[in-house]
């Protein structure tokens, strides 16, 4: 059978004959001089061509599971566990965006195979976020969610999917913005915003936190803007927060460094008080 066009021919290796040739009979003896021989077109076999690899649907499609978390948020326990057990306001949660995650949220099927694309769904439909603490960054067009894990037998206490050109909160960042902060978790971030809006700071401060292992992008960024305004550092006051602040340093990220007292994380320290800020 004629193979069809588009397709690539390779020989099929012929069992040895017993007298050790090997090909097809009409192919054994000795070739006459000047004749090219070719193996019958039988010996040969069409190899299908590879399909082309579909790209990824884009992670900003996501913005519809993200909505559908903010507006469970309200009573949820997410909620309780951000302002009861870490003391922020819902005035701050809800300037940052921050939802519930739900374990089938009411999304598009485009949404759903996005979400199972970037490994957000399992392919049974169920949502890895499920219970948690959600945020989106940027809050319209995500490109990057992160969730504070609330349930027992979570993979991890935090989980990222995406990846960020700047550091999570810089969406805030504007010409009217002086000095940055700089901290490693979202609540540190959260905290901070809520204590620079009690001191009707606005935009002058932004605090700033790099989710997950933040990327080379992020930390240009972070260099290029330490050149235009103030920045400072506050890492946790454990040997992750070395580590965070040697990393940081590693990548030419330099600013002024703030140590929390007491060992306490940032945001237990700030809402107890602690102001390390010059102004």
């Amino acid at each position: 059978m004629a193979p069809e066009l588009g397709h690539l021919l390779v020989p099929v290796p012929r069992r040895r004959s017993p007298a050790g040739k090997t090909g097809p009979p009409q192919l054994r003896g000795k070739p006459q001089r000047g004749v090219l021989e070719v193996p019958p077109l039988r010996c040969f076999r069409p190899i299908p061509e590879r399909p082309k690899e579909s790209r990824r649907p884009s992670f900003s499609l996501l913005a519809e599971a993200v909505a559908a978390a903010r507006a469970n948020f309200r009573g949820s326990p997410a909620e309780q566990y951000l302002t009861v057990k870490r003391r922020i306001r819902p005035i701050v949660a809800s300037m940052y965006g921050v939802g519930y995650g739900l374990p089938f949220p009411p999304v598009s099927q485009a949404v759903l195979k996005a979400a199972q694309a970037h490994r957000l769904a399992t392919d049974k439909g169920w949502w890895i976020w499920a219970g948690g603490l959600v945020y989106a960054e940027p809050p319209l067009e995500p490109q990057m969610i992160q969730v504070r894990h609330l349930r027992d037998k979570a993979y991890s206490k935090y989980q990222t999917w995406g990846r960020l050109n700047r550091p999570a909160g810089a969406w805030r960042v504007g010409p009217n913005t002086q000095a940055l902060v700089v901290v490693e978790g979202m609540i540190d971030m959260l905290a901070l915003a809520q204590v620079f809006h009690d001191h009707n700071l606005g935009n002058k401060i932004i605090p700033l936190y790099l989710a997950g292992s933040g990327s080379t992008r992020a930390y240009e960024w972070l260099r290029e803007t330490a050149e235009r305004r103030h920045l400072f550092l506050i890492p946790d006051a454990d040997e992750g927060g070395k580590d965070w602040l040697t990393n940081l340093r590693r990548h030419g990220v330099k600013g002024e460094v703030f140590f929390p007292p007491d060992g306490l994380d940032p945001d237990e320290a700030v809402l107890d008080g602690w102001w390390p800020f010059p102004f």
